[in-house]
């Protein structure tokens, strides 16, 4: 039989001296924790004591008996290797409607309940589940670097990847309600005339709100966790197609890619830095087809000129102007 940490247990006829005996398995360090309480059976009406404990070192179902139930009455334990997690086994043992005895078999606990693993099984390690609850509850990943640098080092990509899972919050969308895109802001204008530092002062005038900043050259959403504050600084027409750009700027519900994965888009605010008008950068697509730079320009909320609007550029050949 495999050797296991958690276990259930069902004693029949115990007593006020069994709960002091397994209060005293916990404090010699035998087991890390311990809860049970008296209870009826429904059918035959018997008392008995429903227990759930936490060994200190796995042990076989013989070695759990040899360890804490050696008496004759103990004997008479019926043991199992907990198959739930340990909030469903603790709630097991915990029922108030079967819940029965003296005060001394009423629902106890005995040791750290914080540092039982979650569940039984091969290769589950409590330190790795305790920090994933914790990156749920919020805390970042800085925090679990601070304090759990080990696990950091050796399972980043794992803890970015259920952050970003956890975090990750899609755009609502209710077909009843009127339209409401995203507020988009362009700024251009040329190297140095402050279109950058204006979008990021806007972005930080509430503290509380984080925003993204989205890397060039590659199309990948790495780190974006659900921020409502986009910035698209220094953009350039390559950097997406024109559909994805007009997807990504509306309010219909959309993922981007992550390594290994999607998450999805819930920004409700872009700032989008560039040196040139969007009828500009999109020259070549404005002589393609027209109208078709409509689908953007109405998506933004406003276009704003820093320092001496830019020289257009001249076409290199007939047809075409570089963008």
């Amino acid at each position: 039989m495999s050797r296991v940490r958690l276990w259930s247990f069902t004693l029949f006829e115990p007593t006020v001296a069994d709960r002091a005996h397994f209060v005293a398995c916990v404090e010699r360090g035998d087991l890390t924790y311990l809860c049970g309480q008296g209870e009826l059976c429904p059918d035959s009406g018997r008392l008995h004591f429903q227990g759930f404990l936490c060994l200190a070192q796995p042990r076989t179902l013989v070695g759990v008996k040899r360890l804490m139930f050696v008496s004759p009455h103990l004997k008479t334990v019926h043991l199992c290797a907990c198959k739930g997690t340990r909030e469903e086994n603790r709630n097991y043992c915990k029922k108030v409607d079967s819940a029965a005895g003296e005060d001394g078999l009423l629902f106890f606990e005995s040791g750290d309940y914080g540092v039982v693993p979650e569940r039984n099984g091969q290769g589950v390690r409590s330190d790795l589940f305790a920090v994933g609850r914790a990156i749920e509850g919020g805390t970042s990943l800085e925090a679990v670097a601070s304090s759990n640098p080990d696990l950091y080092i050796k399972f980043y990509r794992g803890l970015e990847s259920i952050q970003a899972r956890f975090r990750s919050r899609p755009r609502v969308w209710d077909p009843a309600a009127p339209y409401s895109p995203p507020t988009v802001r362009w700024f251009y204008g040329s190297s140095g005339s402050g279109k950058s530092r204006e979008a990021f002062t806007q972005a930080l005038l509430d503290p509380d709100i984080p925003y993204y900043t989205k890397s060039s050259g590659n199309k990948w959403w790495d780190g974006y966790l659900s921020e409502s504050i986009v910035i698209l600084d220094d953009f350039r027409a390559d950097w997406f197609t024109f559909s994805y750009l007009i997807r990504l700027l509306d309010c219909y519900p959309m993922s981007v890619e992550v390594k290994g994965g999607m998450v999805s888009m819930c920004a409700t605010t872009f700032y989008i830095t560039c040196p040139l008008r969007p009828e500009v950068l999109f020259a070549s697509l404005v002589a393609r087809e027209e109208g078709r730079i409509l689908q953007l320009t109405r998506r933004i909320t406003e276009i704003r000129l820093f320092g001496l609007e830019p020289e257009p550029a001249a076409p290199l050949a007939d047809g075409f102007v570089p963008l």
